[in-house]
């Protein structure tokens, strides 16, 4: 019998916030092993992945893991810079738009070489 839990595509899911929400959300996660990264306790990919209500320096290392992942929302920001008049027409003012941020995620570069080999070391006694 399958999981009626289990996810097998793309979905967007939402939920109230009540403990029937929690319940909801803990079985669908539990159903894929709890897969979501946690990074010092912190969910970092969350259920929207850029939302403009995650910190800057969180929606840049997104953006950095996975450039895609920005384009959606370069597009609604260009949508609503041709419709919407004054500030209305970005997700936040008090950042850089995707648009900027998917621009320096690519032009940035890993100040240390991924594939650099260790030393050698024994760290016994």
């Amino acid at each position: 019998m399958s999981n009626p839990f289990e996810i097998i595509e793309p979905t967007c899911i939402s939920f109230s916030g009540g403990r029937t929400s929690a319940y909801m959300l803990y079985r669908v996660l539990q159903a894929h092993q709890m897969s979501l990264p946690n990074i010092n306790g912190k969910t970092m990919h969350g259920n929207c992945d850029l939302c403009m209500l995650k910190p800057k320096a969180q929606i840049l290392s997104l953006i950095q893991e996975k450039p895609e992942r920005a384009l959606w929302w370069i597009k609604q920001e260009e949508e609503a810079f041709n419709r919407c008049p004054g500030d209305g027409k970005f997700f936040a003012i008090d950042r850089p738009t995707y648009a900027q941020m998917y621009k320096y995620a690519a032009e940035q570069t890993d100040m240390f070489d991924q594939n650099e080999e260790a030393i050698s070391c024994f760290c016994g006694d």
